[in-house]
């Protein structure tokens, strides 16, 4: 099966998406795009990972700092380290991550989606098995729900380091994590 391109929207310099069904690299960028261009990305079928930090550089959305919305498709396994993390001072405007039904994400690396302070709530998927060191430091996660059935079994006790109160939903019971 072939897969269809990568497909950059640009309209108006306002609204801009990416629609990913394949593999991407920063020279797959039309010209004139940088990461900060985007404003939502749908990783498409076909897109079993999405890509994490090395030692000097940065993950598949790292400087995507105006980035506000992410769908995952359900055949996605693995968010690789600071795939979604901002760093050097900016700020991430990401407020909605979905993962789509049926999901098969097992893991979330550390600090995948560290950094985003407007992201308030999320759904775990019940296929996640695993999440890192740092996974939502300094998000702005308030309530977490695990989807019925969860089947994590491994999560480092800082995934959500630097965050106050949260409530964290399973199975239909509420935990505290201070």
């Amino acid at each position: 099966i072939k897969l269809p391109p990568t497909i950059f929207t640009k309209n108006d310099n306002s609204i801009s998406s990416l629609s990913i069904t394949g593999a991407l690299t920063s020279t797959d960028y039309p010209a004139g795009w940088t990461p900060s261009d985007i404003k939502k990305v749908d990783v498409g079928l076909g897109v079993t990972s999405i890509e994490g930090q090395g030692m000097f550089t940065g993950g598949a959305f790292s400087a995507a700092d105006n980035l506000t919305t992410i769908i995952i498709s359900h055949t996605v396994t693995s968010i690789g380290a600071g795939a979604f993390r901002i760093s050097g001072g900016l700020t991430s405007a990401l407020s909605s991550i979905t993962f789509e039904t049926g999901s098969t994400l097992t893991t979330i690396n550390g600090t995948a989606f560290q950094t985003t302070a407007n992201l308030t709530t999320i759904t775990i998927p019940s296929s996640v098995t695993t999440i890192g060191a740092n996974a939502f430091r300094f998000s702005g996660l308030t309530s977490i729900t695990f989807e019925d059935n969860s089947q994590i079994s491994s999560m480092d006790s800082i995934a959500f380091n630097s965050l106050d109160t949260i409530h964290v939903y399973m199975n239909s019971n509420t935990l505290t994590y201070l």
